[in-house]
């Protein structure tokens, strides 16, 4: 009887293999991709060199392609989530002109304040805004309207108060609370607005941001908005803000101060009606007036009723350091219909 054996024995492969192709005879190359990482974090500075971690790559890049010689290399796009390959693999020394499906893409970024702008209707220019906005709704016929910003501008026209006690005027920053039993008042004053008093009026937005300084206790947070029917001027240590006239048109505004952080900006609802009610006054637009100014009221009517309602700070115009983080109020409006959408001037 016979007997046989199976006897296994391992294979080994040089995966340098892939590198490789059959030429039948001619010179070959090693094959290299590089992946660059350009996700978000990259944008961010690598320690005191004043260049981000994408800048620091693509000097350390091009060291390296200077020196290489003698092997195919291609560029490829590392994002989120995906991206493409934006040089084929290719002999080093090929001329580009040569070489199909090149991507070429060019990277830059606005490195200074002053280097990105938006310029309003009313020929208004806005270096220090958070966002550039593309469009704006542009009246039809013979009418005109226009996209407003106002800060305020003045250390005594925002101010905040404790029901019955006096007025804050002065401090860095305007402190809201939802809690009803410790109920407070901040005031905002905006001077100089260009809002006719017309029939065919249209406020197409009126919002005021404020940009959060702390967060002292997280919670629920309910304000009640009304603007002062006639200005009264700008804010006293006198019960100033509490027993100023309001107007019966109002707004609701609701949030957990939870959801914020230091920086973050809050958008009111729209405050049209209020406007548009402060504005109907008699005095409004009058030859003789100095100013049209128009002053809002926030009134905390409580949270959710519990010990962890909320408290937020935002800053104030003595605490802000530049004019974004002062309280500001975003005003469009048209005279007439609305006919279409179209671009702003954005640069």
């Amino acid at each position: 009887m016979a007997a046989s054996a199976l006897v296994l024995t391992p294979v080994w492969a040089d995966d340098t293999e892939i590198f490789f192709a059959d030429t039948g005879g001619e010179q070959i190359y090693p094959n290299i991709l590089f992946i660059i990482d350009t996700s978000g974090s990259m944008g961010e500075e690598v320690g005191n060199t004043g260049e981000d971690r994408l800048e620091q790559v693509q000097s350390g890049f091009r060291t390296l392609l200077n020196q290489l010689s003698n092997v195919n290399v291609g560029v490829m796009r590392f994002s989120n989530p995906g991206g493409p390959i934006l040089y084929p693999v290719s002999y080093i020394d090929a001329n580009i002109s040569d070489i199909e499906q090149v991507i070429t893409e060019v990277i830059a970024r606005v490195s200074d304040d002053n280097d990105d702008a938006q310029e309003l209707e009313s020929g208004q220019v806005l270096l220090e805004e958070d966002y550039l906005y593309l469009t704006t709704l542009t009246p039809s016929g013979s009418g005109s309207g226009g996209s407003f910003v106002y800060y305020v501008e003045d250390g005594d026209d925002d101010a905040h108060q404790r029901q019955g006690q006096s007025v804050n005027f002065d401090e860095n920053r305007l402190d809201v609370r939802g809690l009803a039993n410790q109920r407070k008042f901040v005031g905002v004053r905006f001077t100089g607005l260009e809002i006719p008093d017309d029939p065919s009026l249209l406020i197409t937005r009126a919002q005021i941001a404020f940009t959060v300084k702390d967060v002292p206790t997280n919670g629920d947070i309910i304000l009640s908005i009304f603007g002062e029917d006639r200005d009264s001027g700008d804010f006293s240590v006198d019960d100033d803000i509490e027993g100023r006239d309001k107007t019966f048109a109002s707004a609701s505004w609701a949030f957990d101060a939870a959801d914020y952080n230091n920086g973050d900006k809050l958008l009111t609802p729209d405050l049209s009606a209020i406007i548009l009610e402060i504005i109907a006054d008699s005095d409004w637009g009058a030859p003789d007036a100095e100013n049209d100014d128009a002053v809002f009221i926030f009134d905390s009517i409580g949270g959710n009723g519990n010990n962890d309602d909320g408290r937020i700070r935002f800053y104030s115009r003595d605490g802000a350091s530049g004019v974004n983080f002062r309280p500001t109020l975003y005003l469009d409006y048209t005279l007439g219909s609305v006919e279409q959408e179209q671009q702003t001037t954005t640069g």
